[in-house]
């Protein structure tokens, strides 16, 4: 017993006081701890901190601005560089029509295919016409130019046609019952249309037109944004109604449709609705709609009345996308359509003309930005502890 008592005193005896318990190193760590204990984690004083470091000088201003995202919507791209394959198709229709008679041009559909890479927002690429390759001459006086802009606050589209002696003349009304089938080609007709068109997205931290038309972010969750904007162009018709059939031109007399060349310049401002529905894993369908009120400044020439007074007027014009998506983050496809729609009226002709370009592809993304390639390997080491 006396043993046991002993040994149980000894023990007691060895034990240090409680302030010698910790080298001075170690207590300074305990308190770092216990401090880093009571304050709690707080979200947006990371999301400041994040700020603050990305709108370092003016160009990083200006990127985050521009690619502003709650990531809970949006997943930003993880790649600098993309590889891209794309087949495009262009179209277009003009409509004619006045007192009971109407005409309509619209040339074969354009087929382009070529590869692309890009970086950031930038692509680069080439597209070889398809159509001329297997199409007649007059196929290759076409020109064609499209570029769009999509990121998450502001986009824009910039376009160039020119189209002349490839059109077909179809769908007569108002004429001979023997020309109420005619289809064919002809020349006399031209257009040369170019424009540009700015827009804000106003939900544009959850909503991201990127993640539809350019592949360059993931949209996570279904979102959708009002957008405004505003549109210019100019439009240039000529119309030769002496190379027309004969049967045409007789029926053309007298007629207001019997004009040279139409020129207007539109002015728009637009307002609609842009939707992105992510209805599976990696998928995503967009619809965007944007109604315009134009403001139409325009001279009419023909060979009767030499000098027609320049007309101005108030009219609808329209704005349409569409896309359907799917992207892991590395490797993607899809298809999209992108559709412009003018109306010109006066009180004696009718102008409904349109053009679009819907595309085919699919590509891959490739070498990882700094910061990702951080969290890769963060990720890989505690997969493997």
């Amino acid at each position: 017993m006396a043993l046991l008592f002993m040994g149980v005193t000894s023990v007691g005896a060895q034990k240090p006081p409680p302030d010698q318990t910790f080298t001075d190193s170690e207590k300074k760590t305990k308190t770092i701890i216990k401090e880093e204990k009571i304050e709690p984690f707080n979200p947006e004083e990371l999301q400041k901190a994040s700020i603050a470091r990305r709108t370092r000088g003016l160009f990083g201003t200006i990127g985050f601005l521009l690619n502003d995202q709650d990531t809970n919507y949006i997943e930003p791209n993880h790649y600098l560089f993309t590889v891209m394959m794309e087949n495009s198709i262009w179209h277009e229709q003009y409509d004619l029509s006045t007192n009971g008679q109407s005409l309509r041009f619209a040339p074969n559909l354009s087929y382009k295919l070529g590869p692309y890479i890009g970086w950031s927002f930038i692509f680069l690429g080439w597209a070889w016409d398809v159509s001329t390759i297997f199409g007649s001459s007059s196929d290759k006086q076409r020109q064609e130019f499209s570029l769009n802009i999509y990121s998450s606050l502001i986009g824009g589209d910039l376009y160039y046609r020119k189209n002349q002696n490839s059109f077909r003349l179809y769908q007569l009304n108002g004429f001979s019952d023997e020309l109420k089938a005619f289809d064919e080609r002809v020349n006399g007709f031209s257009v040369d249309i170019q424009g540009i068109d700015l827009y804000y997205i106003f939900n544009h931290r959850r909503f991201s037109y990127p993640a539809a038309y350019s592949q360059s972010t993931q949209q996570k969750h279904s979102a959708g944004s009002f957008i405004a904007g505003a549109s210019y162009s100019s439009h240039k018709l000529h119309l030769d109604t002496e190379i027309l059939p004969t049967e045409i031109q007789e029926g053309l007399t007298g007629s207001p449709l019997n004009f040279n060349d139409i020129f207007y310049k539109d002015y728009a401002i637009h307002f609609g609705y842009t939707y992105n529905w992510v209805f599976a894993k990696n998928c995503l369908f967009n619809v965007s709609l944007s109604p315009a009120i134009a403001y139409k400044q325009s001279h009419l020439k023909s060979d009767e009345e030499e000098n027609l007074p320049i007309r101005r007027k108030i009219n609808l014009d329209f704005i349409g996308r569409s896309a359907l998506v799917w992207n892991t983050g590395r490797f993607y496809a899809g298809a999209s359509w992108v559709y412009n729609n003018f109306d010109y009226r006066t009180k004696d002709v009718t102008l409904h003309s349109g053009f679009g370009t819907a595309r085919l592809y699919a590509g891959i993304n490739f070498l990882l930005k700094k910061k990702y390639r951080t969290i890769t390997k963060s990720k890989s080491i505690w997969k493997n502890l």
